[in-house]
């Protein structure tokens, strides 16, 4: 039998190359109202950073505004009657489906190009597919043909549905290398989609609106790459045709594949979400990879639809939603954590777990809890009604209680844990828990910070969440679930 390490130790995302350095260069800011052109430059000086894990490109379009906050891109021309509208995160563009787009240009090869992973994000409303398919977002480097197998495109069709081609076509959505929405857009609400290509040599594709995943579509290499002069363009495609009519705002571009979870959280965080007093949001935890798909349900409760390990880290809202800033966030040391979880079994009596998590690292999304460079406790009620507090790094039980009575596995229970310094209590349904550790029967459990020790330090940075595993029974039972959570300061139980 695999040991619960080895089945959720985390897998820290892949962390692509990086290319050589750039100096990135300060655009001065002018208007050409005149010519009905208007070129907002970015006045930011860009702190090197870590590019897999930030946008590339991104326009904010606030206060009237299309300059790249990333500082690669120049700003882009933005030409016909469009104007500057409140929108899903600040300002947005309002384009007239007629003649207004944005375009601009990638002269140093910034973007994404050839067969490398790529994601691109954006935040649209409309109310009408204005007749025919038209490009939300598109950008190649070699500007000169729709054809160019770098030639990426968000469209929005005729049937109202969200496409993610490789030509730039978006007549060709019956072909099986396109990936179509699984929901219509054209409702006159805001929506946040997104098109991720994972590069050579899956040369795997899927599209997403708010956050929902299409079937995967296979977008392979029909024709030599050929680089060339950037483009960029929004509202329509560097190869002119329909207009997109609605609003575009925030435009992001990554030079990797974003994980399920990456795209959920950006989503979660712009529509301003709050699940937890505080200003805490959920973002989805996921083992053993950051890259599979996320198996999680969030609104009025936390619940498991998958057969593996999962949860939510919590995080607090950041002004912007940057991807960088997305972490699990600090709650504090010392803590009383509390909500109602269900940790099912089933007719072959398999057993899982689910409880709350803390003092562990800042986790990015899809992050898991176990292992690499975490640290902290996992409090977990068993199935069978047996508790536990495992430690996260490196893995083992500390302290366990062998269940009381009868245990219903199929109603919720409620779990409560207050920890102060090295010293943990938990309460099930109301009662102490009394545990065994080290063979000594104790109802203050003695945390420690083995952590430290080990050759690669794990960090305790305050974290905390929600986590659901199947020791034991990995990929075969799911089903947990996790509601009413209250997150307070530190108070004793019971007094």
């Amino acid at each position: 039998m695999a040991s619960a390490a080895a089945e959720t130790e985390v897998i820290e995302p892949h962390v692509p190359p990086q290319r050589r350095p750039r100096i990135w260069p300060y655009v001065l800011a002018a208007v050409a109202s005149v010519a009905g052109v208007i070129v907002f430059a970015n006045l930011r000086q860009r702190t090197p950073v870590d590019r897999s894990l930030s946008e590339v490109a991104w326009f904010k379009l606030d206060g009237g505004e299309a300059a790249d906050a990333g500082g690669n891109l120049p700003a882009l021309r933005i030409s016909g009657p469009a104007k500057f509208v409140a929108g899903a995160l600040g300002g947005a563009v309002r384009l007239d489906g007629v003649s207004a787009a944005l375009d601009g240009d990638d002269p140093r090869g910034r973007l994404p190009s050839g067969d490398s992973p790529r994601t691109v994000t954006a935040w649209i409303r409309t109310t009408s597919t204005n007749g025919d398919s038209s490009v939300i977002v598109n950008f190649n480097s070699n500007g000169g043909s729709e054809f160019s197998p770098d030639n990426f495109s968000l469209m929005l069709l005729k049937s109202g549905h969200v496409a993610w081609s490789r030509h730039g076509r978006a007549d060709v959505y019956l072909r099986r290398e396109v990936a179509v929405s699984k929901s219509r857009v054209d409702d006159g609400e805001w929506h946040f989609i997104a098109g991720r290509f994972e590069g050579a040599p899956s040369n795997s594709a899927s599209v997403f609106v708010d956050g929902v995943e299409s079937d995967p579509a296979i977008m392979p290499l029909v024709s030599p790459f050929m680089p060339g002069p950037g483009r960029f363009a929004a509202g329509n495609g560097v190869v002119r045709g329909t207009s997109f009519r609605g609003d575009i705002d925030d435009v992001r571009v990554f030079e990797r594949a974003l994980n399920q979870a990456g795209i959920a959280a950006i989503h979660r965080c712009v529509s301003g979400v709050n699940d937890l007093q505080d200003g805490f949001y959920f973002i989805a935890a996921n083992s053993p990879s950051p890259e599979g798909p996320v198996h999680l349900r969030i609104d009025s409760e936390i619940q498991h639809t998958g057969t593996s390990f999962a949860g939510v880290h919590l995080v607090r809202r950041t002004a912007d939603c940057g991807l960088r800033s997305i972490r699990a966030a600090d709650a504090g040391q010392d803590l009383y954590f509390a909500m109602d979880v269900l940790a099912p079994t089933n007719e072959d009596h398999m057993e899982t777990q689910a409880g709350p998590y803390f003092r562990s690292r800042r986790a990015a999304p899809g992050d898991g809890i176990i292992g690499g460079t975490s640290a902290g406790f996992w409090v977990r009620l068993h199935s069978t009604g047996a508790v536990s507090v495992r430690r996260l790094n490196p893995s083992a039980i500390i302290a366990f209680a062998a269940p009381t009575g009868i245990f219903n596995a199929s109603a919720f229970h409620h779990l409560e844990v207050s920890a102060s310094g090295a010293v943990l209590q938990v309460a099930l349904d109301r009662r102490l828990v009394v545990f065994d550790q080290g063979g000594a029967m104790t109802s203050n459990v003695v945390l420690d910070r083995a952590w430290e020790e080990l050759p690669v330090p794990g960090t305790n940075a305050g974290t905390v969440g929600v986590y659901f595993g199947a020791e034991g029974n990995n990929a075969r039972i799911g089903g947990q679930r996790a509601k009413n959570l209250r997150l307070e300061k530190y108070r004793p139980l019971f007094q």
